[in-house]
């Protein structure tokens, strides 16, 4: 849904990557041509295949980044929160022939703010901080998805289930009201697809780490008890 959007001017979000990254000169432009949308949970922001408009900003909520594998099988790649960008893996400039790689979906209600492909475009090319740090991200995000495929090919059932949980965490943080609880609890398919396992193995899985006392189970939701654990299991090399 289109909703009314906040002047960039006046806005006090210091972590988005427009007042952080961009002189203030730009803002007004930035106003005038982004529009800002809620999605409710479960609707999808943009598809695979789908032609490249430009690129989001989520200001609040939670979203998954998937690819389709074929017989309705998909691959999670990334979990995004707050001041996250989206639609970047698909954005090439001005090419107006460039489609999405993957697809995102709202896991709650998100605002998003979108910005036009030429925009960003001159954004990139008039803002040297703003360039550098999507060269960083883009940098990051390949040493991590390199990192996690090599983790899933020889790591354990169990590590792999750890891994998907230390990702959540890293994606979503603890709630506000309960320092354990992760604040949001992907689904229990999800997580099997995040660990690359059987749902039924996820279960095992998730029940072995909480005879372990490392996590707690409470209904759908997951309470991380011994943080320092999970992570020794997924970074053994750092022990």
């Amino acid at each position: 849904m289109l909703v009314e959007k906040v002047p960039c001017e006046g806005c006090d979000n210091m972590e988005c990557i427009i007042n952080k990254f961009c002189i203030p000169d730009w803002k007004t432009l930035i106003t005038h041509y982004r529009q800002d949308f809620v999605y409710e949970e479960g609707q999808n922001i943009f598809l695979e295949g789908q032609k490249v408009e430009g690129i989001y900003i989520i200001y609040s909520g939670k979203v998954k980044i998937y690819t389709s594998l074929g017989d309705k099988n998909i691959a999670i790649l990334r979990l995004a929160s707050d001041n996250d960008i989206l639609g970047h893996r698909g954005y090439r400039g001005t090419d107006q022939d460039s489609v999405y790689p993957i697809s995102a979906v709202t896991l709650t209600q998100t605002s998003l703010t979108f910005i036009p492909c030429h925009i960003f475009d001159s954004l990139l090319k008039t803002n040297n901080e703003l360039c550098y740090w999507l060269m960083s991200f883009y940098a990051n995000e390949l040493k991590n998805s390199e990192n996690r495929t090599a983790k899933q090919a020889y790591f354990p059932v169990l590590s792999r289930i750890a891994l998907a949980l230390v990702t959540t965490l890293d994606a979503f943080g603890y709630s506000t009201d309960n320092p354990q609880k992760l604040s949001y609890t992907p689904t229990r398919t999800d997580l099997a697809v995040m660990a690359n396992t059987t749902y039924e193995s996820l279960i095992r899985g998730l029940k072995e780490l909480e005879r372990n006392e490392w996590i707690a189970l409470k209904k759908k939701e997951v309470y991380i008890l011994k943080e320092g654990e999970l992570r020794n299991m997924v970074n053994p090399e750092t022990k």
